[in-house]
């Protein structure tokens, strides 16, 4: 049966992977038209070989992920779930449903090259939440590699950093928490060094975040040690 106006692309295959029927669907998600289609093992327009065993196995409402190619040669990743129909031991129909992917594939994507890039920062990145409680949702390596502090022991300990403030600087350290502060300009603050015990300048460029009521619910920012310029400064 074909079905019009729909999100998925429905296949009906044969055990060698055959293309029996298509939704019309397929010009605007595949951008062939179905004559082209029909009669055509799915592999010629699959990226990656599709192994036509995995029909087979008699498997039940599976999931299978795939990635096809579209007329225009662009790869869409499609979320893939597949029945098989079976006269007495043979599996005769295979009835597929796919779902276009490739947006939430390629945010994904996006997300892991910047994780990778904050991971690898020599700057200290973080993001806290203040309501409804204190707590890190991240916070990078480059805390241990500046200060000595791992991130387990900021995680266990939110009010840490308070610790680790020079005590000229409680005021800021509490006001930048309240919200009382200019976000619009870095914060210059002095934290100590766990390893050696002396206080390391630092610049925290943080952006806070607001809930519907107005209220300073996140704070996140980067912050990036500032002592040989300091020290440049000084001289």
């Amino acid at each position: 049966m074909i079905y019009k106006n729909i999100r998925e692309l429905y296949l009906e295959l044969d055990i060698d992977g055959i293309i029996k029927n298509i939704t019309s669907n397929c010009m605007e998600i595949l951008g062939y038209e179905r004559q082209l289609i029909i009669g055509k093992s799915i592999n010629e327009f699959a990226v990656e070989e599709i192994d036509l065993n995995t029909f087979k196995d008699k498997g039940n409402s599976e999931e299978l992920y795939v990635l096809l190619r579209k007329s225009d040669g662009q790869t869409i990743h499609m979320d893939t779930k597949y029945e098989c129909i079976y006269n007495k031991e043979e599996s005769q129909q295979v009835n597929i449903s796919l779902i276009d992917v490739t947006k939430y594939v390629l945010e994904e994507e996006k997300l892991k090259i910047l994780l990778q890039i904050c991971e690898k920062s020599n700057d200290m990145i973080y993001s806290i939440d203040l309501k409804p409680e204190l707590r890190y949702n991240y916070l990078n390596p480059a805390m241990e590699k500046n200060l000595g502090y791992t991130t387990q022991e900021h995680i266990d300990d939110p009010l840490l950093v308070f610790e680790m403030t020079y005590p000229d600087y409680y005021d800021i350290q509490s006001k930048k928490k309240s919200g009382e502060i200019d976000f619009n300009k870095p914060v210059v603050m002095k934290y100590r060094n766990k390893l050696t015990g002396k206080y390391i300048w630092f610049e925290d460029y943080v952006n806070p975040i607001y809930n519907e009521a107005g209220e300073l619910v996140r704070l996140y920012g980067i912050n990036r040690n500032i002592q040989e310029r300091k020290e440049l400064e000084e001289n």
